[in-house]
């Protein structure tokens, strides 16, 4: 991950779930950009390394958009509200 400056935020631990169902454990890597969150999935090395993930483990990847510093949630909600 290092060449697409991505960093470890969560990996595994334990989890404890306060609404719904969650099946396992957690992953979370944060990258700059969408971009380099994809340029990393799409490289070579990942490419040669994700059967090792695939093989062993069930779930998900998703790339997610994160916020701006300065998000506002309560404006968003507001926004919502009066949508």
């Amino acid at each position: 991950m290092a060449p697409f400056s991505g960093r470890f935020l969560v990996h595994g631990g334990a989890v404890e779930v306060r609404e719904g169902q969650w099946p396992g454990d957690v992953v979370l890597v944060e990258f700059p950009s969408m971009a380099h969150a994809r340029d990393f999935y799409d490289s070579a090395a990942y490419q040669e390394i994700k059967p090792l993930r695939t093989a062993h483990l069930e779930g998900d990847l998703i790339i997610v958009d994160g916020v701006d510093p300065d998000h506002d949630s309560a404006e968003m909600a507001a926004a919502l509200r009066s949508a």
